[in-house]
């Protein structure tokens, strides 16, 4: 490939994980099975199972009841350039139920992760080391409890009671489109489970979460992904909530628009307060996918797609405005057909400084077989303040029936997320689909002198995150957030692969570490330093910050008084607790470590 080129890329397929068939067509009637969810597809996972720092792949499964694959994972035991995989035969076993959906995280931080994996009023939590175990999710909640009627179509990690482990969210979604279950029968409560010290899940239960709004575990709507990023820039992590309100049908008014669920601060009487994608006019849609792009010299703008008219919002003052349509990256309609678009990864493709999105497209289930024709995976290339759309003349392959194995519809794409899987500096997009097959492209080695793509492997020390809460902040730009994890049955990377080798690592928690991939691929492991330190003395609190620290002026909140208490913005600060303080949180300017400290657990 030549400089000009920019970026290519060229389909892949790898044994064991090019034979995944997730088939929807049961063969005694040539329908979809009951309970497929016709419309949501298959999704995937990347987890490291073993702790060797390769990342491993989940694949679902919609149809292993009707002579489908079963959801497996796939081992990955890749070479710099050679893509090789292989089933967990102890995992890969039928099920009397499908599995469809996946999603990594490390809930006791091990570095050996966990799976959760959904399907039909179904959620397990499969841990692997030291031993193998699955806890059913669902059976923590009261038998009688509709909310065990949950399709759990996203979820997400993050920690939502700042005690320094990652809890988990499941957002509920449509159940199956079948006569023996109504619509209405199924629940759209989305489900928190907070993770005790033994790396067990304990429901959260809406009457705990105790401030006023509890938007979160309230507002019912098809949750069809969620994404997580600091998107006010005051350390707490914000929710990116993708609710379809076109599967509700009309007259579903009650439902939630979804949007931004901005996190509160401790010393607010709410836990999250929305923004939605539109004004009240355009906020609700059918919500997918979802990822952050800086756009020139504007700033950070949200990507999230839709049934049509995809959105490109940013929020200057308070109120959406969005830049799709002019920019030309709304995809609203081709040849007349709505344009579906689902998942949604940001990367500088061809490193020229600007932000790139790739966008997977697929319709549902349409009898109109030449909706299925008109969609194709797009690639965005950001050009003099605006974008241009590429697809195959970048060597993104169109879709046939042999990827769909159907032979009267094509393939119909579903999430999308990327990872250099073998190492080799050069990174993959892997799609999921309706039906059929995974797809894999690989970019293609350029002629320019590029360092090789750089997979960070970040060590938190304070907060938490898988997936998200980390930050590329390159040496002459700024700072990208990029993939939110808002993926329909599927998670996003746990990994930062960065197309520079060198630069820094913002965690979680503020921290800002330098990294060197040393003109390599890595993985680089790069671990949060020890940069805060507390002593207690009676009521005297003593803070000292290293260099990796946030900027700032020391505050701290005290609990259960509710009290700020002011302090310098030296390296070393000591400040004199209100009575009867037993815990309390630290911002440094307007930045909130979101990490709760208790009196118990502080040395004197």
């Amino acid at each position: 490939m030549s400089p000009e080129t920019g970026v290519m890329f060229e389909r892949v397929e790898i044994p064991h994980v090019h034979d995944h068939n997730s088939t929807l067509l049961d063969p005694q009637t040539n329908w979809p099975s009951a309970g497929a969810s016709a419309d949501m597809g298959f999704g995937g996972a990347l987890f490291d199972i073993d702790g060797d720092l390769d990342l491993d792949l989940f694949l679902g499964s919609q149809g292993e009841t009707i002579g489908g694959s079963p959801s497996c994972i796939y081992i990955n035991e890749s070479t710099p350039a050679q893509l090789r995989f292989r089933p967990d035969t102890e995992f890969c076993q039928a099920r009397t139920n499908s599995m469809a959906a996946g999603f990594g995280t490390d809930v006791n931080a091990d570095g050996f992760h966990e799976l959760v994996i959904t399907g039909l009023f179904q959620a397990e939590l499969h841990f692997f080391h030291p031993e193998r175990r699955v806890i059913d999710l669902l059976a923590l909640l009261p038998e009688d409890d509709v909310r065990r009627r949950c399709f759990a179509s996203s979820a997400l990690s993050v920690d939502l009671n700042y005690d320094g482990r990652l809890d988990l969210i499941l957002g509920c979604a449509v159940g199956p489109m079948d006569e023996n279950i109504r619509i209405d029968e199924v629940s759209y409560r989305n489900l928190a489970f907070l993770i005790d010290s033994e790396g067990m899940p304990q429901l959260l239960e809406r009457s705990d979460w105790n401030k006023e709004q509890p938007l979160l575990l309230e507002a019912q709507g098809v949750t069809l992904g969620l994404g997580a990023a600091d998107l006010n820039d005051d350390g707490l992590l914000d929710l990116l909530v993708n609710e379809d309100r076109r599967i509700m049908g009309p007259g579903a008014d009650y439902l939630d628009p979804g949007g931004i669920y901005l996190r509160c601060g401790a010393d607010q009487s709410c836990q999250y307060q929305a923004l939605r994608y539109g004004n009240p006019e355009q906020e609700f849609g059918a919500y997918m996918g979802s990822g952050l792009v800086h756009l020139g010299d504007q700033g950070e703008f949200i990507y999230v797609t839709d049934e049509t008219y995809n959105r490109l919002v940013h929020y200057p003052d308070g109120a959406p405005i969005d830049l799709a349509e002019s920019l030309r990256v709304d995809l609203a309609f081709m040849g007349g057909h709505r344009f579906f678009s689902w998942g949604v990864v940001v990367d500088d493709f061809d490193r020229d400084g600007f932000d790139d999105l790739f966008i997977s497209n697929g319709t549902v289930m349409d009898p109109d077989i030449d909706a299925f024709g008109a969609h194709f995976d797009a690639v965005f290339m950001q050009r003099d303040g605006g974008f241009v759309l590429h697809s195959g003349d970048l060597g993104i392959a169109p879709f046939t029936h042999d990827d769909s194995r159907n032979e009267t519809r094509p393939y119909s794409s579903r999430a999308a997320f990327k990872a250099d899987l073998d190492n080799d500096g050069f990174l993959e997009l892997i799609g999921m689909g309706l039906e059929g097959r995974p797809r894999l492209h690989r970019e293609v080695p350029n002629q320019r002198p590029d360092s090789p793509r750089c997979t960070l492997v970040p060590i938190d020390r304070y907060v938490p995150g898988f997936g998200i809460g980390h930050s590329l902040v390159p040496g002459d730009g700024p700072e990208r957030r990029w993939d939110s994890q808002g993926q329909n049955r599927s998670g996003t990377s746990p990994f930062v692969l960065s197309p520079w080798t060198q630069g820094h690592l913002r965690f979680p928690s503020g921290a800002k570490v330098p990294f060197d991939c040393q003109n390599s691929p890595g993985p680089w492991v790069v671990k949060e330093p020890e940069w805060l330190s507390l002593s207690l003395s009676g009521d005297q609190l003593q803070i000292q910050r290293s260099e990796h620290a946030p900027d700032g002026a020391v505050s701290v909140y005290a609990e259960p008084s509710g009290q700020w208490v002011q302090g310098g913005d030296g390296d070393l600060v000591t400040i004199t607790l209100p009575d009867g303080s037993d815990r309390w949180m630290i911002r440094f300017g307007a930045h909130w470590l979101a990490r709760r400290f208790f009196r118990a657990e502080v040395s004197p």
